[in-house]
């Protein structure tokens, strides 16, 4: 079965912009295995503003180099490109690419909640009972780096779940870390890039977002997010932040 990847790339691959400026995002459709460009194929996009706000949206052949999204970035705010490609009317590939504009005179646009640090604190309290007792697996090591399983005890029904990577030569007490928590998503941890961070004297922690096992096949992580259904938002309803999904986890 052929496979495919959407790949955008742009003016501004650092991710800022200035306010004013014109900026393009131009997508490439490739076949992951023969590294060959897609020439037949559809792609559809839709630029947002801030999350929420459609601005455009369109579509072109894949087969055309200069094809994209250019717009003009009128406020200070988010700018998201999401793209999507279709062959034979089936969507093979998906990509998102974006670029803050003024991103320093953004402000909040609601307040703080009134009893945040009451409920923050109590979630601390809630986690200091818990006993500091990560248990490691080896995975598997390089010549550079190392790789375990890592799963710790955690405030609520569900465990940190993790990958955890370091130097192969790491002395305790020697290097920095860094943490890599997920956004949304039901995904193994260790998906992402992060090796590199070890490999360049990091002590290095992927964690998924939903304490859920590591390492396993994609329908089966498709069976769970199945089973959590649209858990972003579960729980809003209620009003009560101890019975929303993403604050009780």
């Amino acid at each position: 079965m052929d496979s495919y990847i959407l790949t955008p790339s742009g003016t501004h691959l650092d991710g800022f912009a200035e306010v004013g400026e014109t900026v393009s995002f131009f997508p490439v459709l490739m076949h992951s295995c023969a590294n060959r460009k897609v020439y037949d194929g559809l792609i559809r996009w839709k630029l947002v503003f801030n999350g929420a706000e459609t601005l455009a949206e369109g579509e072109g052949s894949s087969a055309c180099y200069s094809a994209g999204v250019t717009f003009r970035a009128e406020r200070p705010g988010y700018y998201k490109a999401l793209f999507e490609a279709f062959r034979k009317g089936e969507k093979v590939a998906e990509a998102r690419i974006g670029v803050l504009a003024k991103p320093e005179v953004l402000r909040p646009t609601l307040p703080v909640p009134e009893d945040f640090d009451s409920f923050w604190e109590k979630q601390l309290a809630e986690l200091r009972k818990v006993p500091v007792a990560p248990e490691l697996t080896p995975l598997d090591t390089s010549e550079t780096v190392a790789a375990f399983d890592l799963q710790a005890p955690c405030a609520g029904d569900r465990p940190v779940s993790g990958i955890f990577m370091r130097p192969v030569n790491a002395q305790r007490g020697k290097l920095p870390a860094i943490l890599l928590p997920h956004g949304a998503g039901v995904r193994s941890a260790g998906s992402t890039r992060f090796a590199a961070w070890a490999a360049n004297g990091f002590l290095a922690l992927d964690l998924n977002a939903h304490g859920i096992e590591n390492g396993l096949d994609p329908q089966e992580y498709e069976a769970i997010n199945q089973k959590l259904g649209n858990y972003p938002v579960r729980g809003f309803e209620t009003g009560d932040p101890e019975k929303r999904l993403f604050c009780s986890l």
